[in-house]
């Protein structure tokens, strides 16, 4: 005598959600490979115009330090110049002080 158990069992839908999930973790992978290499190719574009603006900012950082140490001497110099005139101008005026200031 033979005797013979089994079960059968249909497994087709759960192949299918196999294949649907694998066909999902593929296309999300593609999307992250294509992400990455995005990426990768902004990234030296990004670095150069933080340079560009690096450089940019600081020459006109360096420019208006430049005028506006300028105007300053001008400005100390037109002061010193000034100063002497009315030096000058009271030494002529009142010849008998002398250089201390005491009268």
């Amino acid at each position: 005598m033979l005797r013979l158990i089994g079960m059968v069992a249909d497994i087709t839908d759960e192949k299918l959600k196999e294949e649907k999930l694998a066909d999902a973790t593929r296309a999300l992978l593609e999307t992250q490979e294509r992400a990455h290499e995005q990426l990768r190719q902004f990234t030296p574009r990004l670095i150069a115009a933080q340079e560009d603006e690096k450089r940019r900012i600081s020459r006109e950082l360096h420019d208006d330090i430049g005028q506006r140490l300028a105007l300053l001497r001008i400005k100390l110099g037109s002061r010193e110049d000034l100063s002497s005139r009315d030096e000058s101008s009271c030494r002529r005026r009142c010849p008998a002080s002398d250089s201390s200031g005491a009268v």
